[in-house]
């Protein structure tokens, strides 16, 4: 709630969402090379970054989703938003996890962070 207020009244709400999505971008590339000896504090920049990417995104997109709409339809337009993020989130992560079944060949550490950074690119596309 600190940064983003100033962000969209210096650039827009536009602006300041497709940069959210640039950072979250951003934060999944930065798994890519994920390895089997990483210690949380190698992953934290990228789980840093698509924290500021949620909070850069969700606050401007609930705006521009509602904005225009009657006082007494918010609560509709509120409820179509959220309803779609639980949707997309439910297909998102089937598609995620089918990539990642599918590209996992074993047991083996090895395969098993194949199968994450091909789940890992789903998120990209």
């Amino acid at each position: 709630p600190l940064l983003t207020p100033k962000l969209v009244a210096r650039f827009g709400h536009a602006r300041v969402i497709f940069g959210g999505l640039l950072v979250a971008s951003l934060s999944y590339i930065l798994f890519l090379p994920l390895a089997a000896d990483w210690t949380y504090a190698a992953m934290f920049p990228g789980l840093l970054l698509l924290g500021v990417a949620f909070s850069l995104v969700y606050g401007p997109l609930t705006i521009v989703a509602t904005d225009g709409i009657a006082e007494e339809e918010q609560g509709v337009a509120g409820g179509l938003l959220y309803t779609s993020f639980q949707f997309g989130a439910a297909l998102g992560l089937s598609a995620v996890t089918a990539v990642n079944i599918s590209a996992t060949d074993g047991t083996s550490p090895a395969a098993l962070l194949d199968g994450y950074r091909a789940a890992l690119v789903v998120p990209l596309a």
